[in-house]
């Protein structure tokens, strides 16, 4: 019997996830590809983030390509951070942050948010294919962590602020019909109990608009991911490497390197990547690449 024919919708099994809180049948598959796409175009990056058309077409094509259980239709990549004040510097990608914000955060940061190009493009590409793709097909993004955000924002904001600041862009992609919603951290030395505090407004929100939640430490040892494990909420999906096999339900951790990807032998509910895959990623490479992990996960 093929994989396809014995694998369960990806909705169905995001569906077991949000609802029921059960493992699902197989592991989502879902590594952070996003500029990956621009390739199929031929476009500069920068060009490709913000031109919604574009955007949609190639990640369609991409995802169709590498069949993949979800679209990642946003990721953050330092927007939350400039919608608020900081400049960026794109001499490379990801864009680096280049000067902090010099004043303090304004009190309309839903507004704030909404009108940045990439966030409002981000929004228009979801509502786009919520309405187009008609494949079972999850869409995903990834929004920058409180705890990596009030590094990016320096002394203008602290750590529970920046938790209200992570829920609010939950909250507008929540509204444009996100199923998976991957809050990304990049910092290692936090207190947990506080760290807790900060994610909750963001899973809160996440789980009100029936999408998943996603924890992804791409910067913290395996460790260190177990011992916060028992202070995060409850209901948020927590990827580590390897993947934790107490009794929350956990997400496994690939490198950023396709050709060193192994799930063989573990049991995850949701198998992603360490961070976003590079633009000139070789996508015959990956397309190999997922098709191996499919092949482990289905155990054809």
């Amino acid at each position: 019997m093929s994989a396809s024919s014995k694998r369960e919708s990806p909705r169905r099994r995001c569906r077991r996830l949000v609802k029921r809180g059960e493992s699902p049948s197989h592991a989502l598959l879902m590594p952070i590809v996003h500029t990956v796409a621009a390739q199929i175009e031929g476009l500069e990056v920068r060009e490709f983030l913000s031109d919604a058309t574009k955007l949609s077409k190639c990640l369609t094509a991409l995802q169709q390509s590498l069949d993949l259980d979800a679209m990642l239709c946003f990721v953050d990549a330092g927007a939350m951070a400039e919608a608020l004040g900081a400049q960026l510097d794109w001499a490379c990608y990801p864009p680096k942050i280049r000067a902090k914000p010099g004043q303090a955060i304004p009190e309309n940061i839903a507004d704030q948010l909404r009108a940045h190009v990439r966030i409002r493009t981000g929004v228009e590409v979801l509502k786009r294919l919520g309405t187009t793709v008609t494949d079972d097909v999850l869409f995903a993004l990834l929004v920058t962590g409180p705890a990596t955000l009030a590094a990016q924002m320096g002394e203008a904001v602290n750590l529970e602020q920046c938790g209200r600041i992570v829920s609010e862009a939950v909250r507008v992609f929540g509204e444009a019909g996100a199923d998976i919603i991957i809050v990304e951290e990049k910092v290692t030395a936090l207190e947990y109990e506080e760290w807790a505090a900060a994610l909750l407004p963001a899973v809160n929100v996440t789980r009100f608009y029936n999408a998943l939640p996603v924890l992804l430490p791409t910067e913290m040892s395996y460790e260190q991911v177990q011992a916060f494990s028992g202070l995060a909420p409850g209901n948020l999906l927590i990827c580590s490497n390897p993947v934790m096999n107490d009794k929350r339900l956990g997400g496994q951790i690939l490198s950023v390197t396709p050709d060193d990807w192994d799930v063989s032998g573990t049991q995850p509910c949701l198998v992603t990547t360490a961070g976003e895959l590079p633009p000139a990623s070789d996508i015959p490479e990956l397309h190999a690449a997922c098709r191996r992990i499919r092949g482990q996960l289905y155990q054809v």
